[in-house]
């Protein structure tokens, strides 16, 4: 029998948490014709998990696509399944924590709950899920799956999460009679090693998505349009998190795209020639039009106006600037209140080493790593 873990402390505010997004899919998430952007090559990921690991980073989360976003690039038409990429770096990782990615519309819960204990059992108690309620047309239509409506996917994860739970404690077998799911029997074995169960994320933007997220989840993810702005959406979680009597128990994370170089202006010039001279229009436009058929009218609109973010990093907020310029707003996003931050690189093998080596040990000084 295995012994029990303590569960992975991802939800803090005493320190940093930083880790990588998108290592499985190409581009990562860009949208640019750089010859140097990210390949979707296994020892190449290898590489990198093992240098986050290695350098004590906190996690891995993979991103799950099953088409591309066409144009000159196809930027994540090649993506690596997210459940069974997690599953393979627990056996060249020895202390991250490894997340999987699931999507309500096409996975069921029952499969989820047992793969992720079954991965938690591989890495030693180091797995966490991250479970989307989001719709895409074009992926989903590969799986024949019924999209339930903008207003009813989060009702539709509210039954699907419980399921999960309830088969990651170890109850059942159970019967569950719900608008979305009806099944017959449930039983999860074995049940996942760490004592509370694996971490649970949800990126919310939506009030109904950051709502969910909320009460089901441990790690919030959300984006921001600025540091500034940052300050107020962490405000707005906390109040909805003490809402559910959830208070220090969500931790609130943002997604960014890092460019670092020696100075300042180095990094800006590159940020520049790949995410706008060499923006890949065509996927930047598949993109928003995709938000706009799933219901986020209020995205896309606002997407328009910022295509260099989309390229960049799929909308998330570029900090970019020299190893003091981004050690300096990483301190800032700390200092708003966030627990954690996923990073992403043009290139994580060629950028992850500077990174590491310049701007860790400047967060190390400052106390929040």
């Amino acid at each position: 029998m295995a012994t029990p873990s303590p569960r992975a402390n991802l939800t803090s505010s005493d320190r940093l948490k930083i880790g990588l997004f998108s290592l499985n899919a190409s581009q990562g998430i860009a949208m640019t014709r750089v010859p140097e952007s990210w390949r979707v090559d296994w020892n190449e990921i290898k590489s990198v998990a093992r240098m986050a690991d290695e350098a004590g980073l906190d996690f891995l989360l993979p991103l799950q696509r099953w088409r591309g976003y066409g144009g000159a690039s196809d930027p994540r038409g090649v993506c690596m399944e997210a459940m069974t990429r997690s599953a393979a770096l627990t056996g060249v990782t020895e202390r991250i924590t490894i997340f999987g990615t699931v999507q309500v519309s096409i996975v069921h819960p029952a499969w989820a709950a047992r793969a992720v204990a079954t991965l938690d059992h591989a890495s030693n108690g180091r797995a966490g899920l991250n479970i989307v309620c989001g719709w895409n047309e074009r992926d989903f239509a590969m799986f024949g799956a019924l999209d339930v409506g903008a207003h009813h996917r989060y009702d539709q994860g509210e039954e699907w999460t419980q399921i999960l739970k309830r088969l990651l404690k170890g109850e059942g077998p159970f019967d569950y009679n719900g608008e979305y799911y009806k099944i017959t029997g449930a039983v999860c074995a074995p049940t996942p090693l760490q004592s509370d169960g694996p971490v649970l994320m949800c990126a919310g933007f939506s009030a109904p998505g950051r709502d969910f997220a909320a009460r089901h989840t441990d790690v919030l993810f959300t984006t921001i349009s600025s540091i500034e702005n940052g300050y107020h959406h962490v405000q707005r979680l906390r109040e909805l998190a003490n809402k559910y009597e959830r208070a220090g128990r969500v931790g609130f994370y943002t997604p960014l795209h890092v460019v670092c170089r020696p100075t300042d202006s180095e990094a800006e010039d590159y940020y520049d020639h790949y995410a706008a001279k060499n923006a890949d229009s065509g996927a930047v436009d598949t993109y928003i039009v995709e938000n706009a058929k799933a219901g986020k009218p209020a995205l896309a609109a606002a997407m328009k106006l910022n295509r260099k973010r989309i390229s960049g990093g799929f909308g998330s907020l570029g900090v970019i600037g020299s190893p003091q310029s981004v050690a300096e707003q990483l301190i800032e996003l700390h200092r708003a209140g966030f627990s954690g931050v996923s990073i992403s690189f043009v290139n994580f093998l060629q950028e992850l080493p500077y990174f590491l080596g310049a701007v860790i040990p400047r967060l190390q000084s400052a106390g929040i790593r």
